[in-house]
């Protein structure tokens, strides 16, 4: 998995080797940017849901994306769109707000792309829509690979 040389390179898919020394930059979470309450929202929701995106259910990464990409070996900017964020279940502008019981933990592809769409899904038609164009390979291209139990 780890290439020869510095620990700061890995293999991607697909044999493509990154260096990700500048790559921390471009996977900063933006925390920054989001309310404390929500920030708190986002981390509870993210542990409850074990690290899996509450639409797609894929794995998201919350403060380490190098380790992300390196366990996954994914690029940069890749990894980029499986960043948990806070989701808001019914959205602020249709008269959503802050509180434990609307908001989950969704990687950015699918919070953005649900918001994109011209006239937005409900939270639950939305996820069943999300899986099923992942399993036939429509939606970001990823699915991490499942661990199987040992028969002993």
């Amino acid at each position: 998995m780890m290439s020869s040389g510095t620990s700061n390179s890995f293999r991607l898919r697909g044999g493509r080797t990154c260096r990700c020394a500048s790559v921390s930059n471009e996977l900063e979470t933006k925390d920054r940017s989001m309310g404390q309450k929500l920030t708190k929202l986002r981390s509870t929701k993210y542990a409850a849901q074990k690290g899996l995106c509450y639409y797609c259910r894929q794995p998201m990464w919350v403060k380490d994306g190098i380790a992300f990409c390196k366990i996954h070996r994914l690029s940069a900017r890749f990894a980029a769109r499986l960043q948990c964020t806070a989701e808001h279940l019914v959205a602020r502008c249709d008269g959503g707000h802050d509180g434990a019981d609307n908001i989950v933990a969704a990687c950015l592809f699918c919070n953005r792309t649900r918001h994109l769409a011209k006239s937005p899904l409900s939270s639950d038609r939305y996820g069943l829509r999300v899986r099923g164009r992942l399993l036939v390979g429509k939606w970001h291209g990823f699915i991490a690979p499942t661990r199987q139990k040992n028969a002993s």
